[in-house]
């Protein structure tokens, strides 16, 4: 067992989430959503305009209702996971919000065909475990038609656990009707946790129309609620890491509190993904080693909360695949993974500060996670294990390559999946390639292997196109 890293005691946690409370109390946060304003109001929440004011007790009752862990069904079983308190295995999402697909250098618009190929790549991939989301925008499908149809790509080419859009309400419940196709399921499907949706406040102390009427709509059904806080220090937050952290958590709680309100024991999720903001440019920068220290606060938060938690993980300010984006991704993925880290988003194949995203960098993250769960998995402590007979036994001439223990256990050592180890003349003799081309090797592997027809079944498949075309 790995301890947590923790930046904050407990008595200053404490005062972290009683300086929340007072900004609740007595600033307040906006809703610009009518239906939410009336949902506070008749729960006695203090409602002046827009401005919704919290008390104590609202956010004590939220906290008891809010569960500390779910079960996330998937499509195909294998695939379900626990997110929570004590779950066993790392939630990993991939590539989100990227606008732009890079290529050798060159950043171009993504397209639907590059979401088809991001969607094959993380049913290929094991360390990536959830589908769906902005993965890339598909620029060339309209944007009023854009998440019905990336929903359907996302559905119909992998089966892991899916990630959902927010929107109008209207078009919520197109989704909901595409999810109850796929799964081949009517309104009992809303027993189980299926369709997970990021909610994202619009800092500072703001949550705009869209993001509280997805929260609603997500809520009545008892879908998983991802409260995604994004920050920037200096620019929407203070500059203090602890006053972004504070900050961040008057937002998740004011969300938490709404979507307990309308569904008492609806899974929240805490999404600490702030940052401070590039000073030089004020503009938005992530692979600053102080980026993420407000976000290790809100983790810790999460755990005195009892919530599950969620992180953006993979993610550099590097334009190309180079020494750059590897450090600065190793660098926040194992920082928050050391600080308790339960789901990494925008898990792989992110470059230029969330803006564009990269084939080779998706299989070249698979691994930067792969060695992050093998470092949290820690290491097997017993009698057996401190192997004091074997020391003995081959004393100080002893070879232990052939002893009986490395011959049977050798097998288990972790071994990467696109890093060179061996000899130099092995290096050259398999073409002398470094990182990025053996890892777009791998990409190009991974997708001629997969699929291209999807992994839903023809008729389910006919099923949603046709809905889609009715729409």
């Amino acid at each position: 067992m790995i301890n947590r890293l923790e930046l904050l005691g407990e008595s200053q946690l404490d005062m972290v989430h009683e300086a929340s409370l007072r900004v609740l109390e007595q600033t307040g946060v906006v809703f610009n959503f009518p239906k939410a304003l009336e949902i506070f109001q008749e729960h006695g929440a203090k409602v002046d305009g827009k401005i919704v004011r919290i008390s104590r007790n609202m956010v004590e009752s939220a906290l008891k209702t809010s569960p500390a862990r779910y079960t996330y069904r998937a499509r195909n079983p294998k695939h379900t996971m626990e997110h929570g308190i004590g779950q066993k295995r790392l939630l990993v999402s991939p590539c989100y919000g990227s606008p732009f697909i890079a290529e050798n250098g060159v950043e171009r618009p993504g397209t639907s065909e590059d979401y088809i190929k991001l969607t094959r790549l993380v049913q290929a991939c094991d360390p990536v475990t959830v589908t769906g989301g902005v993965l890339t925008d598909a620029s060339d499908i309209p944007a009023d038609r854009k998440e019905l149809y990336t929903l359907y790509y996302a559905m119909k080419y992998s089966d892991k656990l899916l990630l959902s859009f927010t929107g109008t309400t209207e078009k919520i419940n197109h989704m909901f009707r595409m999810a109850q196709i796929a799964f081949e399921q009517g309104d009992e499907l809303w027993n189980d946790y299926v369709m997970a949706v990021p909610i994202c406040p619009t800092s500072p102390l703001k949550y705009e129309q869209i993001a509280a009427e997805s929260l609603i709509a997500y809520a009545e059904k008892g879908q998983p609620i991802y409260i995604v806080n994004c920050l920037m220090g200096g620019v929407t937050a203070p500059l203090t890491a602890v006053g972004t952290a504070v900050q961040q958590n008057v937002e998740f709680l004011a969300g938490l509190v709404l979507a307990q309100l309308i569904h008492p024991g609806v899974p929240v999720t805490y999404v600490p993904g702030s940052t401070v903001g590039n000073m030089r440019t004020v503009s938005y920068a992530n692979g600053s080693p102080e980026g993420n220290l407000c976000n290790v606060i809100g983790l810790q938060l999460a755990y005195r909360y009892q919530v599950p938690n969620r992180v953006m993980a993979g993610i550099t300010d590097s334009k190309v695949e180079d020494y750059q984006a590897g450090l600065e991704t190793m660098q926040n993925a194992l920082l928050l993974a050391l600080a308790g880290a339960q789901f990494f988003h925008n898990g792989v194949g992110t470059l230029d500060s969330l803006m564009a995203m990269s084939l080779s960098k998706f299989v070249l993250d698979s691994e930067c996670l792969d060695r992050v769960q093998r470092i949290l998995s820690g290491v097997d402590f017993s009698e057996e294990d401190m192997c004091v007979d074997e020391i003995m036994e081959l004393g100080h001439y002893g070879n232990h390559l052939m002893h009986d223990n490395t011959l049977m256990n050798f097998a288990e050592c972790w071994r990467p999946t696109v890093s060179f180890m061996d000899p130099h003349l092995q290096w050259e003799q398999e073409g002398a390639l470094d990182a990025k081309a053996r890892a777009e090797k791998e990409a190009a592997r991974l997708l001629a292997e997969s699929p291209e027809e999807g992994v839903l079944a023809p008729e389910i498949d006919a099923k949603l196109k046709d809905y889609l075309a009715g729409l």
